[in-house]
């Protein structure tokens, strides 16, 4: 029906973290639709299609995996997956990572601290974002705009340690995670190194 739409393959992995076990009013693959309808085009809850449920139960569930790391493990098994399956077939585990950030804007009200990044110009939160290759998310950190990256950088690299990535030897990185403490940390708990990108 929509683009962000669950693919096959999507389902399956989802299901085996997800199971839609229960009877329920509705499927389990129509709220995580509804969510991704939301995630890529930027809607407010209110304003979903009416052929998704409402979004009350919508955000109930968004909020419950959020808390209990379900939207993290599904992320993981699908980059997993996708990897494996990418022409030619590479490890589940990638040996090299991106880190960066980038500054947005946020509405007035907000669950999260704001800031200003006088560098940018901008008024909101600051997203440290580790990729891999194919621009796969790996794991973000969402921050006030003000954060410093080094510090911003560090909470993504632990959430990243914290999943437990096998073969991960090197995170590229910009001259903005300069410094000794960010450099000593990433080798000392992730065994990485850190080249600036």
């Amino acid at each position: 029906m929509y683009e962000t739409d669950l693919t096959g393959f999507q389902r399956q992995v989802i299901q085996e973290i997800v199971p839609d076990t229960r009877r329920r009013k509705h499927s389990l693959r129509l709220i995580v639709n509804a969510l991704l309808h939301l995630t890529k085009s930027g809607w407010q809850w209110r304003l979903l299609p009416r052929e998704v449920p409402a979004f009350p139960l919508v955000y109930y569930y968004f909020r419950r995996w959020q808390a209990d790391g379900r939207w993290a493990a599904l992320n993981q098994a699908l980059v997993r997956r996708h990897r494996q399956r990418a022409a030619p077939p590479r490890q589940a585990s990638p040996s090299a990572a991106v880190l960066d950030a980038q500054s947005v804007k946020c509405s007035e009200r907000g669950v999260l601290d704001k800031g200003f990044d006088g560098h940018k110009k901008i008024q909101g939160h600051k997203r440290h974002l580790v990729g891999a290759s194919g621009g796969l998310l790996l794991t973000a950190h969402v921050g006030p705009a003000h954060e410093n990256d080094r510090v911003g950088g560090k909470e993504a690299l632990k959430k990243l340690a914290q999943q437990g990535v096998k073969r991960l030897d090197l995170v590229l990185a910009d001259a903005g995670y300069d410094g000794q403490p960010l450099a000593q940390w990433t080798r000392e708990h992730g065994g990485w190194k850190r080249h600036p990108g």
